[in-house]
């Protein structure tokens, strides 16, 4: 659960750093696409947390 908020935490920091350079762009196509990557990276990257700590070695070969 901790890997999760880590992620949205990560997710906001992302968000703010983006906002301004998307406010440049008026495309709601663009926006929407740039949340759902970052959305797919931060559970990505959850998920990569999450299995190291249960194998201790990452993915499985």
């Amino acid at each position: 659960m901790v890997d999760v908020i880590l992620a949205v935490i990560a997710l906001l920091g992302l968000a703010a750093y983006f906002i301004p350079l998307i406010q440049k762009v008026p495309d709601a196509a663009l926006i929407t696409v740039l949340c759902i990557v970052i959305l797919m990276a931060a559970f990505d990257f959850a998920l990569e947390l999450r299995f190291n700590r249960k194998n201790g070695n990452g993915r499985s070969q």
